[in-house]
């Protein structure tokens, strides 16, 4: 993986990642992954 994770242009990156979340934020349906809830009891012990 030696130089596969660099992102070569980041202002093209962050658009796109702005433009996928600009869409995404008003999806109000579906669940919490319980994943996350995992996650969270775990940071709090």
């Amino acid at each position: 993986l030696k130089g596969q994770l660099v992102i070569p242009d980041w202002s093209a990156f962050s658009t796109v990642i702005g433009d996928i979340f600009e869409s995404c934020q008003d999806i109000v349906e579906g669940n919490v992954s319980l994943f996350y809830k995992r996650l969270l009891m775990k940071s709090r012990c």
